[in-house]
């Protein structure tokens, strides 16, 4: 395991940090309505073609394209009724030349019968029917295993079980189907400075709001959450971190500088923890660090709420990944034209809140203070600013995606 110098890249201190973090093995089997945004633990198959039967994409009339190819609206052909199909109906109704089968939507399409007209190219008749349109073959058909066809795969390993992704598994008749135990993740606020929101606020105090934040943030990504706030003593800060030892992964706030009170470097070397990186090419937030701990991730973040949401934004999507083997946590990065100026200077590279739409990004807010989460509800994406870079109106720059 090795350390990476400070002034590493944020994509070799990520990349590194992850490459050290065990996937989770663990399964369980839920319910389907319980299995919403699970990572599915295996590849699931379906076992018979869905629909089983070929049925009809419109209401209307199954017919034999042969008898209808001259039909028009000034010489309509005139064809027997055969039966009635509805949704649901499995009748086979023997097919003769110039007979027809009234069908509804998804009803059963019986054996012979190669297309079906829409009933508004018909009269609709009961038990002789008008059509007033030539039909080709399988026109408003549907084929047996047009949805799903027997061993195809409804789902694949590491998958996210989306609302497609269960619509698939219904369709393919599983009511239940087994994930990657859900991640369990301790958050330790450090500080103190910081009291509970719901507490009397005394003089040079300030609610802890961070571990709100990142706490709906991990849960969001479907894991489990436990926050734990330590005062900015040693031994506070270690009774935390112990806490979260049965958690797969810790992230803490605060304390990761360089200044009196900032115990954590010095805390995790004392621990035996092996540190990854630390003051990577990035503001805000240079302190975070990555440590490992006793074969465990520990993800070291700023106390300043902006820098603590915009690096977990950077590194989580991909500690998440190499936990479950869902890739689809990851955003990708991607370049769009700039609609406004942002002209400070930066020693490193720098995390911008901003808005994207339609190819263009903006930025809602003229500050970018590490310390506030000022103009966030208007931000759908950061942009990544090279070191020193001074963008204008027009320039292209990189975008991540929250």
């Amino acid at each position: 395991m090795k350390t990476l110098d400070p002034g590493c890249t944020i994509e070799a201190a990520r990349d590194e940090f992850v490459s050290y973090i065990p996937r989770i093995r663990d399964r369980e089997t839920v319910a389907l309505a319980d299995a919403y945004m699970r990572i599915a633990a295996g590849d699931v198959y379906c076992e018979n073609d869905i629909p089983s039967f070929d049925r009809s994409a419109m209401d209307g009339y199954a017919v034999r394209s042969e008898d209808i190819k001259d039909a028009s609206e000034n010489a309509p052909v005139t064809l027997s009724v055969a039966g009635i199909l509805y949704a649901g109906d499995h009748k086979e109704i023997i097919c003769t030349p110039g007979s027809a089968v009234r069908v509804m939507t998804g009803a059963y399409i019986p054996a012979g019968y190669d297309c079906v007209v829409m009933q508004e190219d018909t009269d609709r008749g009961s038990s002789r029917v008008k059509i007033y349109k030539a039909v080709g073959r399988y026109v408003n058909y549907s084929f047996a295993g047009e949805q799903l066809k027997h061993g195809e795969a409804v789902v694949k390993r590491g998958d996210r079980l989306d609302r497609v992704a269960l619509f698939r598994l219904a369709s393919a008749g599983w009511d239940s189907v087994e994930v990657v135990r859900r991640a369990w993740v301790t958050i330790v606020t450090t500080g103190s400075e910081l009291v509970s929101p719901g507490q009397p606020l005394p003089p040079g105090k300030i609610y802890d709001a961070v571990s709100a934040l990142l706490s709906a943030s991990v849960r969001e990504a479907g894991f489990l959450a436990e926050t734990v706030h330590a005062a900015d003593t040693e031994q506070e800060i270690k009774d935390a971190l112990r806490a979260g030892g049965k958690s797969d992964l810790i992230i803490t706030t605060g304390g990761v500088s360089v200044g009196e009170k900032d115990l954590l470097p010095k805390l995790m070397e004392e621990l035996g923890a092996v540190k990854v990186f630390a003051r990577a090419d990035i503001q805000p937030g240079t302190p975070t660090a990555g440590y490992i701990l006793d074969g465990k991730p520990v993800l070291c973040l700023s106390g300043n709420p902006f820098a603590a949401l915009a690096n977990f934004d950077w590194y989580f999507p991909h500690i998440a990944c190499a936990l479950t083997g869902c890739a689809a946590y990851i955003k990708k990065i991607f370049t769009a034209r700039l609609d406004d100026d942002y002209d400070k200077g930066n020693r490193h590279r720098r995390m911008v809140r901003a808005y994207y739409e339609q190819g263009s990004v903006r930025l809602p807010v003229k500050t970018h203070f590490a310390s506030s989460l000022e103009g966030m509800a208007e931000c759908n994406c950061y942009i990544i600013l090279p070191a020193g870079a001074k963008v204008s109106r027009g320039d292209m720059v990189e975008v991540l995606m929250l």
